[in-house]
């Protein structure tokens, strides 16, 4: 059975990663859920079949400042519903993580046989892909804005577990995920604002590795923007 995998990659090495893995059927199962910190821990969680590994981070980043072509052509067709792109360049990724942590993920993926696969061409074994949650959710979920469910100045804790419910909530009802597979919500405003984190790490994982699963099912409904060599965001079609 093919596997696939989700990682909602921290851009520091000094925070946690959220891993996810799916099970390839009708109805897809978590098979597999964790934090972790380190490349050789995301790599260990990394099943022999899997066909597809999706990275909420980015991949390729020649560009030394502004943004890619990839967000270029993202933001317009998503900022009215609030799912825009962050922009990507080395410097500034460089200068706050110290490295462009994507690239060094997939030089590691490399040498297990992952290449990048934006696309989503299924003769491609063992690929890899760039993905967004954001404007994923908003196409997949059929959303008229992104849920706002990421710490900001201006939301209370609560605002964010009740966020982090209603996503959780349309991972239940609105994929193909067997539900009770999914990891159980258990967040209150008692908890940590790390474990809050870590709990929306790892829907950021799930989603990513529902992504992959979609659209290697789906190949028809992958939208690349930007391109391999500049780099690229895969996401569903509106």
């Amino acid at each position: 059975m093919y596997m696939f995998v989700g990682v909602d990659l921290a851009w520091s090495r000094n925070n946690e990663t959220g891993v996810a893995v799916l099970s390839d059927d009708d109805t897809p199962a978590v098979v597999r859920t964790a934090s972790v910190v380190d490349d050789d821990d995301i790599v260990g969680c990394v099943p022999d079949k899997t066909e597809l590994f999706a990275v909420d981070a980015p991949l390729v980043v020649p560009n030394e400042e502004g943004q890619r072509p990839a967000e270029d052509e993202l933001r317009p067709v998503y900022s009215e519903f609030n799912a825009g792109p962050y922009p990507a360049n080395r410097n500034w990724l460089e200068r706050v993580c110290g490295e462009v942590r994507g690239e060094t993920l997939v030089d590691e993926l490399a040498q297990l046989g992952f290449e990048h696969n934006p696309s989503v061409d299924t003769s491609v074994n063992r690929g890899i892909i760039e993905v967004y949650p954001h404007p994923a959710m908003v196409a997949l979920f059929e959303l008229d804005t992104v849920i706002p469910y990421k710490k900001r100045k201006n939301r209370s804790k609560e605002d964010i577990v009740g966020a982090l419910r209603t996503y959780y909530d349309y991972l239940c009802e609105d994929t193909a995920i067997q539900r009770e597979t999914l990891p159980d919500f258990e967040l209150s405003t008692e908890d940590t604002w790390r474990a809050i984190k870590g709990f929306e790490d790892v829907l950021d994982g799930v989603l990513s590795a529902y992504v992959a699963w979609y659209l290697w099912r789906n190949p028809e409904e992958a939208r690349v923007f930007g391109n391999r060599d500049e780099g690229y965001i895969t996401s569903p079609r509106l």
